[in-house]
């Protein structure tokens, strides 16, 4: 019994600090945000975006501003969808990766999708 909780106790301390990436409520709008331009997705590509967001990318504004986008609450846009209109609330993600991580550290300001609509 004794074994059983210092494996229980171990193995929640090892999966508590394999967590590599965290957001930031502080510093960030609460505000809902909406930016439309051209989309191009890096899910399943190595970007820095990656680290932070698996189903993300980049929002390009025709002002020329390049938005980071993550799509963890509604899922990737499916099908052709060259030009978005996003909408939701910015956060700050801070990236701490263990040291055999392809990941850089650092943090990335992300607009958190809670609406889509493509054009």
């Amino acid at each position: 019994m004794k074994n059983l909780w210092i494996f229980l106790l171990l193995g929640s301390l090892f999966f508590t600090g394999c967590s590599t990436t965290s957001t930031n409520e502080s510093g960030s709008s609460n505000s809902k945000n909406k930016v439309t331009g051209t989309f191009r997705s890096v899910s399943g590509v190595m970007n820095e975006l990656s680290c932070h967001c698996s189903d993300g990318g980049y929002v390009k504004t025709e002002e020329g501003e390049s938005v980071a986008v993550c799509f963890k609450k509604t899922g990737m846009p499916e099908g052709d969808c060259a030009t978005i209109e996003v909408e939701g609330t910015y956060k700050n993600s801070k990236n701490n990766p263990e040291p055999t991580s392809p990941c850089p550290k650092g943090e990335m300001q992300i607009l958190m999708v809670s609406k889509y609509t493509c054009k």
